[in-house]
């Protein structure tokens, strides 16, 4: 549950807990205030009985008194007066107003009181011996069940009108933590552009300033580590180089002059001695081209004088010469990306390639590269099958997304049904790759 939907349902709670104990409390009352009204009710019409009574001595005629009193009484809502006579019956008795809509019946049941009955008795002579007062109950719990009804109808329109004035407030204050977060899941995917524009209580705008800042504080942590890891490229194509050199410059000669050397001596000698000789030669030309090799590794730049096209078609080529039963496509729609973005997107596809070669068994392997929207776009496709997890197990992949990433761009693995394969595909950015020291020359004249 959301902090939003926790502050309105506690206010909410505390609201019908304050509802609840205003009904209670009124409710308690309801008995005791039918009971006091009654009584006042009581006190009105006995002063009215006293009144008349007292009057009795100067009438002429005492029994249409009492007659005259009892119309005074008609449609009264809270008293009846009857005459009763001797024998205790009711000579004449008020019609008593009785409300249109009464209060529900479990309503006066369970508050309201009995009906209070007294008797005044009269010493009279003729058909009229007492008078009867009913207070009767009915009028009054139906003016307590509406004040009852009104109140807490007020009670719960301030209820309702707080929460959606709570509601109001909650959202508009807690509002843009919605923005915030949103913003914490792009920097944690590494989009450290992220800007929130600050809105908001004081605390929710310092909040904001405080992720803009660590934002711009990540982004230019993220560019340093990009110049950091591309100056680690530069000096390893630097110390390659200079390995290159060392072994093209120094032990190249020698294995050249061993092999002249043994040249002259099968030359001028014969049986064992050629034979001997003949044994250096072959020996030396294998040390030759293990060196070739070492420097193939050492130098897996760009061919000197060549693009980034020409490069791969030599790369495939290459590839082809050892690998005839597989099927090696090019598409590729420029010459060259720029200097570091060819070094780069070369060593991204070659390592892909010997990924698919080393712990596949492709027949087809595709490649494409094109230039769109700003970025330069990759893909290396195999059919050779086998799951992703064991393809990335070794340092290639690693290495091979690592300078992706430190270039600024992006690079996705996955496998796929049909055919069973690989494809390794992403984007690097031309500026970005631009920005990137490349190797030195010193590599790329070696």
């Amino acid at each position: 549950m959301s902090l939003q939907a926790r502050l309105i349902a506690a206010i909410l709670c505390a609201l019908i807990a304050i509802l609840a104990l205003g009904g209670a409390a009124t409710v308690l009352h309801v008995r005791e205030r039918i009971e006091t009204e009654m009584r006042s009710a009581h006190i009105v019409a006995e002063h009215r009985i006293a009144r008349q009574i007292a009057e009795l001595p100067a009438a002429l005629d005492p029994q249409e008194k009492f007659r005259a009193l009892i119309r005074t009484f008609d449609s009264d809502r809270h008293a009846r007066l009857a005459l009763l006579g001797g024998d205790g019956r009711t000579v004449q008795a008020s019609h008593l107003n009785q409300p249109r809509d009464p209060a529900p019946a479990w309503f006066a049941q369970l508050f309201a009181p009995p009906a209070q009955v007294s008797v005044v008795p009269l010493a009279l002579s003729g058909p009229v011996s007492a008078l009867e007062l009913t207070i009767d109950p009915t009028s009054h719990t139906r003016d307590v069940w509406t004040d009852l009804g009104l109140g807490l109808t007020i009670l719960a329109l301030f209820v309702c009108l707080s929460l959606l004035l709570v509601y109001a407030i909650a959202r508009s204050a807690l509002g843009p933590l919605t923005a915030v977060r949103a913003s914490l899941h792009d920097i944690g995917a590494g989009r450290y552009d992220t800007q929130i524009a600050p809105s908001g209580p004081p605390e929710i705008q310092a909040l904001a300033a405080s992720c803009n800042d660590m934002a711009a504080r990540l982004s230019a942590m993220a560019a340093e580590n990009r110049r950091l890891g591309a100056l680690i490229d530069r000096m390893q194509e630097e110390e390659r180089a200079e390995l290159a050199r060392d072994l093209h410059d120094e032990v190249g000669p020698f294995l050249f002059a061993i092999d002249v050397d043994a040249a002259g001596i099968e030359a001028a000698s014969g049986g064992e001695i050629a034979e001997r000789a003949g044994a250096i030669r072959k020996a030396t030309a294998h040390a030759r081209q293990a060196v070739r090799r070492i420097l193939a590794n050492l130098r897996p730049g760009l061919l000197p004088g060549l693009g980034l096209r020409e490069t791969l078609e030599q790369l495939c080529r290459e590839f082809a010469a050892r690998r005839p039963e597989i099927s090696f496509e090019l598409e590729i729609d420029a010459d060259t990306f720029g200097e570091e973005s060819d070094a780069t997107l070369l060593l991204v596809i070659r390592e892909a390639m010997l990924n698919a070669l080393r712990h596949g068994h492709p027949r087809r392997i595709a490649l494409a590269v094109s230039a769109e929207a700003g970025a330069v776009r990759f893909r290396v496709g195999d059919d050779g099958g086998g799951p992703v997890g064991e393809r990335r197990q070794g340092y290639g992949i690693s290495g091979m997304i690592e300078r992706v990433e430190a270039a600024g761009g992006t690079i996705a693995i996955a496998a796929t049904a049909q055919p069973a394969g690989l494809v390794v595909s992403g984007a690097l950015p031309l500026a970005a790759a631009r920005a990137m020291p490349g190797p030195g020359r010193e590599a790329q004249a070696a």
